[in-house]
Order: structure tokens, then C-alpha cells, then sequence
């Protein structure tokens, strides 16, 4: 039977926060219709009327109905459910560990997954391997290790390293070892046709051999470049032709040789007294992976030997050849043809470097004076991050450098102190009037990521540019430190500071782009009380308090494990809403202070994703950012991402940049950073606004006049690019048709 309808009297409140989840366009489906239950029955409408009206059963209203008249708002949620009790506990898991310490039985060689049920007697084996799969442990696997105990090792290491980073002016540095004992044998390779008329593709067990070889490379760092030639052994005599053949290869040039040590590299001071333009290097003892030769031998052996049947040692010997492998990425068009020396000092000075960096590297004074030093007439821009973007990878306690020339376009840097995130507008202000002219086109800044209010700076560089002049930047990072961040500019770096460049020019074309992944759930709450970045009720209840509760264990971690729990932000008025993540937590005012506003009034709601709507988010992003471009692929990508799609994503986390790179195309260069929040307009032509989860950015000049064209610049289209999920995240810059672009990193 249908229990007794239920009178349902609905405050002002609750009803504006109902209401609010039924406009909502991303309320789950069954939210929704709890909303409009309760709804139709403060209005009076009957069990079976609302039934028929929301499409269920009349017990489910009436239970909707109970659940609210009971207890409220809270009632309309889920109850806890306990589940089904585990059959194995953590004692299990304890028990299996102490079991793989001890030594398999006698007559194996080493644990196996059926073993261990054995043993232990009364767990399952699927179990077994179940819990083996989730803690990662392989048991066939067994790691080897290559232990360095060369007393010298660091002083051999900065020598080799710096070869590569810095090469002497107007030398040559060579990377040469021998790749020994290389076999040409020949197998039956093609299809076998089965017993059962199926075929089998592959290779026959049996081979003929045609003699071995051993193959002498020098590997030009510089330009990658591949000098090989072929002998029987590998004796000192050996060794030394083919340094001979090197010096013919380079006459009258100085010779920076990295070697391992070989015996036959070693006591060769005859030779060298009659060479003295060449200098060996020698790789700490057991360590020859720091020979980048080393690397094209195993492209070698993947990409031409490995399966391939040799007829005779002669054709064994041009399928090894240098020009069989590619080791280098075929340069672009724009880049011009690749010059020897790749030392930035014999080149002409770069307008520009944007360098992000670890916080302990950022700090030192010393790495930053070097810099500066390094790329002499460069102004440089940077901070302390979460991560760095390097081409197509992610990594961590490094330094990049990512250096730009214009030919058309002009640049102006100004920089200010930031005392408290109250003081953010005025310094956003200030930037603003010391960069705004008549050809102003573009701004990008970078923050102090936890001083600040993004959303007061985002409004005070609005405030004091022309109208059309479009804002972009982000704010500085500490890994999952939260404790300090630092900003590079003026020649040199600190904390709690802002630093702007402005982009002038008729020149610069623009285009971004502001997409997410984030999926809003959960109960859509009201903010009864907040004060500019700092939250302190929803509901009328502790901000903290409730947000404590639903991270559970995470909790002990705030503010760091909040970048996984973002919060999505709107408005009273309503409009497109923004994620914020926690940067500080006040436990004596049980508040939680922001990277940007929290508007009194508004609504929050909890957010979560995973990996592959993150891929998404990306991608959208970067097609979004092409349509300031006119479509054109840029020739540099500056990416600011925001840390917490790092943590969720983890060992995933390049999946991100391939995604930005399918769109780019391979001849694009990508760097960037991971950051505590970014700054981007919704759309073009729109205000710049505070974000925490990833934006897409693009700067790009016209054609340069310089290369013959006088194209005219596309219109950027002033509407509202393709949202994913519905929610802003990370940022990407791109540069086009600029003269000259490079990307140098430092640990």
C-alpha cells in the first residue's frame, strides 16, 4: 500500500536551492526528479498527479515526500550504504606480504600465484593475484641495477652533461662507442600454413650465420648526425682508425670526444699529442648510458636488426648504416636550416624567455643569474611551478627555458609587490596603466600563486587596458607544498610578486581557449557567507566542516589534497560557472580561502572526472584556441595547466599533451607549466576571468613581412567557443610566425 501523503512545507530557502538544481543542466537525472517531487508537493499536487508528471511510481514519491518532511534537504540524499562484508581484510593482504619475504617452497625458483593460496590455505588464488595486480608486485618480473662506485662520478658527469647543454664555442662534440659482436644471421621468415589451414606469420627457429662485425658510431650532438663504419674487431688499432676517419671528417675543427671506459679508449696519449685539437671525455666508470650514442644504438637494433634475415654480411652491413634509422625529428620549414654549434651565445639575443621552474631551483639565485647571463638580451618572465611541460612529456625539479624572437611584434615587461590577496585589483591596475597604449593587442601574466586574489588582479588589468586588448596568464605553483611561490622578472626572482608582458603590434593575431572535464555533483548548496577569496558557510553551515566531511580521510591532507576536490562556483545571477580549488584552510575560523572569488549568494557544488573526460577537456580546448588563429597550426604551444589535473591524471598525465599535440601538429613546440590557478576569458572578446583547471591560450603574429607575404590577419570570431563538461581548466599559449623559437632545460 501507498503510505498516507505526506503535507510538504517548503521554506524560501530550500525552494530557491530546488529550483536552482532543476535549472541546473548538469543535476544528475535522479536529483532532478527528487527536486521536482518536493516542488509539486509544497504546491499541493497529489501522490498520483506528481507520479504521473515526473514519470515513477506513486511509492517513490511518497517516499520523497517522507524523506523531505522528515529531514529536510539532507533527506533527499542517498542513505549510507554498508555494503557486503569483506571476506578478506587487511590482515590478508599482511599475511600474503610476510609470505613473499620468506623463500618459495624447495624446487622453485620463486613465488607463483597459485603457490601462495597453497600456502596460506584459505584464500582464493583469484584473489591472490587480484591483490598482487593492485600493489603492482610481479612476480616473473626481476629488476637489474647498474651501480656507479666511480669515486669521481659527479665531477665526470657535470663534465659529459655540460658538453651537451653548453658545447665549447666553434667546437665539435662527438658521442663514439662500439656496438661489438653484431651477428648477420639468416632465418626462414614469411607464412607456415597449420594442420588446421589457419597460417602462421613469423620466423623459423633455425638460422645460418654470415659472420659478425663490429660497428664503430659517432654520434654529432649538435645536429644528430651519424658517422659509422664497420670492422671485424674491436682492437685499440681499430678504434684509432676510425678516430682518424673522424678528424679527416672535421678538419681543422676542435673535437670534444665523449667515450666510455673501454680499455681501448684509455692510454691513447701518443695519439692524442699527435691530435691536439682533440680532447676525450670519459663517462663515470659503469655508467655509459650517459653517451648519447648509446641511445641511436638501440634505435638501431629496434627500427633495423631485430627480425630482419641477412643473406650475406654485405647487405648485414647497409641495413646498419647511419641513414636507415631516424634519430632526429625532421626540422620544420620556419626553423631554417640546423647550424653546428648550438651554443645561444653565437646566435643573435631572443626578445624573450618565459621560465618556469621548481621552487628550490626558482630560489636560487645563482641558477637564475646564470640564466640571465646565458641568454644575454633576453628579458625574462617566470615562476615557481607544480610541474614542468617539455615538448611531449611532464617533468619535475627542473628549469626550462623557453625562448622567443618576434620580428614585428614589440614587448614590454613591468612587474609589482603584492602584499595580501586584498591589495590584488590595485596591483592588476598598476600593471595595467604602465603597459596600455594605442597598439596594446595582448597581456600575459604571471602571479604569486598564494597571495593573491586572481579574480580582484583578472578585474584591475581589465580596468586599466584599452577595450579589445585580451588578458591571459597564471598563477605560480609549489608542487603540493602550498608554502612559498616565486616570480622571475626584472632579471631575477622572489616571492609575493606579479609580472606582466605586454604584446604590441598590428602584427599579433590572438586566440584561445577555456575548456575543462569536470563534472558537477552532488548537492547544490547556497554560499551564506564569504568575503572576496575566503569562504566561510554554505547552507549556514561550516564551509570547512562540510567540506572535511566529504573528503573523509583526505582530509588530515588539506589544502594539498583539495586540488582533487575542486568546487564549482556560479553566481546569483546565474551565468557560466568556475572552478575553484582550496589554496589555505583557517581551522579557528573554520574558513578556506581561494585562488580567486567566492561570491555571497552564489551557489557551490562538488566536482569530480577522470582521466579520459580530462583527455577531452584538452583537446576541445585546443581546437578552440585554432579559431583565433584562422584555423593556421601555431609554431610554439605555452601550456599552463593547473596541478590538480596532474594528480588525478598521474602516470597519465602525458595523455594530456598528446592530445594538445594530435591537434598542433608534430612540428609545434610545447612547453609550459602546472600552476595554482589561470587566467582566461570565457570566450573571445570576453572578460578575463580566474580559473582552476586548465585554459588554452594562442598568440600569433601575422606572416612575417620578412618572408615575402603581406596576408591579411583573420577576424577573431567574438563567440562562444564548444564548452566540454561544462567546466574551465588549464591553459595553452601559442605563438605563430615569430623568427626564431628554442626550448632549453636545466636540473
Amino acid at each position: 500500500m501507498i503510505p498516507e501523503a505526506r503535507e510538504v512545507h517548503l521554506s524560501r530557502k530550500d525552494r530557491k536551492v530546488l529550483e536552482a538544481c532543476c535549472r541546473s543542466p548538469v543535476t544528475l537525472q535522479r536529483d532532478l526528479k527528487r527536486a521536482r517531487i518536493v516542488l509539486l508537493a509544497a504546491d499541493g499536487r497529489s501522490t498520483r498527479s506528481i507520479a504521473k508528471e515526473v514519470g515513477v511510481q506513486p511509492r517513490i514519491v511518497s517516499l520523497w515526500r517522507h524523506r523531505y518532511a522528515d529531514h529536510g534537504l539532507e533527506g533527499l540524499q542517498d542513505k549510507p550504504r554498508p555494503g557486503k562484508q569483506p571476506i578478506y581484510t587487511k590482515t590478508t593482504d599482511k599475511r600474503i606480504l610476510k609470505l613473499l619475504d620468506k623463500p618459495p617452497p624447495q624446487g622453485f625458483a620463486r613465488w607463483t600465484g597459485p603457490l601462495l593460496a597453497e600456502a596460506l590455505g584459505d584464500v582464493d588464488v583469484q584473489y591472490v593475484w587480484r591483490f598482487l595486480r593492485s600493489h603492482k608486485i610481479d612476480l616473473v618480473a626481476r629488476k637489474s641495477w647498474c651501480e656507479s662506485n666511480d669515486p669521481n662520478f659527479t665531477a665526470k658527469a657535470a663534465d659529459v652533461v655540460g658538453l651537451y647543454v653548453a658545447p665549447p664555442a666553434k667546437a665539435i662534440v662527438l658521442c663514439v662507442d662500439e656496438k661489438p659482436s653484431i651477428q648477420a644471421l639468416e632465418r626462414a621468415q614469411g607464412y607456415l600454413k597449420l594442420p588446421n589451414g589457419r597460417a602462421l606469420t613469423g620466423q623459423s627457429h633455425d638460422y645460418k650465420r654470415h659472420g659478425t662485425t663490429t660497428l664503430f658510431a659517432a654520434l654529432e650532438v649538435a645536429t644528430g648526425k651519424i658517422i659509422a663504419t664497420h670492422s671485424k674487431r674491436r682492437r685499440r688499432v681499430e678504434f684509432l682508425d676510425f678516430m682518424d676517419s673522424l678528424t679527416a671528417a672535421f678538419p681543422n675543427r676542435q673535437l670534444h670526444v665523449i667515450l666510455d671506459n673501454l680499455n681501448t679508449h684509455k692510454k691513447n696519449e701518443d695519439w692524442l699529442k699527435a691530435h691536439p685539437n682533440v680532447q676525450f671525455h670519459f663517462t663515470p666508470t659503469s655508467a655509459s648510458w650517459l653517451n648519447q650514442v648509446e641511445v641511436w644504438f638501440s634505435i638501431l637494433q629496434g627500427q633495423s636488426l631485430s627480425g630482419i634475415s641477412f643473406t650475406a654480411s654485405s647487405s648485414f652491413r647497409n641495413t646498419s648504416t647511419p641513414t636507415s634509422t631516424r634519430t632526429t625529428t625532421k626540422p620544420s620549414p620556419s626553423s631554417g636550416p640546423r647550424k653546428r654549434s648550438v651554443t645561444p651565445l653565437q646566435r643573435p639575443p631572443y626578445h624573450s624567455a618565459l621560465i618556469p621552474g621548481t621552487r628550490s631551483l626558482v630560489q636560487a639565485g645563482s641558477l637564475v643569474g646564470e640564466l640571465r647571463d646565458h641568454f644575454k638580451g633576453a628579458a625574462m618572465l617566470g615562476c615557481s611551478t607544480s610541474g614542468e611541460i617539455l615538448g611531449d612529456v611532464v617533468v619535475d625539479d627542473s628549469v626550462s627555458a623557453t625562448l622567443v624572437d618576434f620580428e614585428h611584434t614589440r614587448l614590454r615587461f613591468a612587474s609589482a609587490t603584492i602584499g595580501d590577496a586584498k591589495a590584488s585589483y590595485n596591483v592588476g591596475k598598476e600593471l595595467a596603466q604602465q603597459l596600455n597604449d594605442a597598439s596594446l593587442r595582448h597581456v600575459f601574466v604571471l602571479s604569486d600563486g598564494l597571495h593573491v586574489n586572481g579574480s580582484d588582479l583578472a578585474r584591475g588589468l581589465a580596468s586599466g587596458v584599452s577595450e579589445g586588448v585580451s588578458i591571459t596568464g597564471g598563477l605560480s605553483g609549489d608542487g603540493t607544498n602550498f608554502a612559498e611561490t616565486w616570480v622571475i622578472a626584472d632579471g631575477g626572482a622572489g616571492p609575493q610578486r606579479v609580472a606582466a608582458v605586454g604584446l604590441y603590434g598590428d602584427d599579433l593575431r590572438i586566440g584561445y581557449g577555456s575548456m575543462g572535464g569536470w563534472q558537477a555533483f552532488g548537492p547544490l548548496r547556497t554560499i551564506t557567507r564569504a568575503e572576496g577569496n575566503i569562504l566561510y558557510e554554505l547552507d549556514e553551515r561550516s564551509a570547512l566542516d562540510l567540506y572535511k566531511s566529504y573528503l573523509g580521510p583526505h582530509a588530515d591532507q588539506l589544502p594539498s589534497s583539495a586540488l582533487l576536490f575542486p568546487i564549482l562556483v556560479t553566481e546569483a545571477k546565474g551565468g557560466q560557472g568556475v572552478v575553484r580549488t582550496v589554496l589555505s584552510v583557517d581551522e579557528q575560523k573554520k574558513s578556506m580561502t581561494f585562488a580567486g572569488d567566492i561570491p555571497q549568494g552564489g551557489t557551490a557544488q562538488l566536482m569530480k572526472t577522470n582521466v579520459d573526460d580530462l583527455v577531452h577537456g584538452a583537446t576541445a580546448a585546443a581546437n578552440a584556441s585554432l579559431s583565433g588563429l584562422g584555423g593556421r597550426r601555431p609554431d610554439l604551444a605555452i601550456l599552463v595547466s593547473c596541478v590538480g589535473r596532474k594528480l588525478v591524471m598521474k602516470q597519465r598525465t602525458e595523455e594530456e599533451i598528446e592530445a594538445i599535440r594530435n591537434v598542433f601538429g608534430a612540428d609545434a613546440k610545447i612547453s609550459g607549466f602546472y600552476s595554482y590557478g589561470e587566467l582566461c576569458p570565457f570566450m573571445h572578446g570576453g572578460d578575463c576571468r580566474l580559473h582552476n583547471q586548465t585554459i588554452q591560450l594562442q598568440l600569433s603574429p601575422r606572416t612575417e613581412r620578412s618572408q615575402g607575404t603581406d596576408a591579411q590577419a583573420a577576424t577573431t570570431p567574438a563567440q562562444k567557443a564548444p564548452r566540454y563538461g561544462g567546466r574551465s581548466t588549464g591553459c595553452v599559449a601559442v605563438f605563430r610566425g615569430g623568427r626564431r623559437f628554442r626550448i632549453h632545460r636545466f636540473r
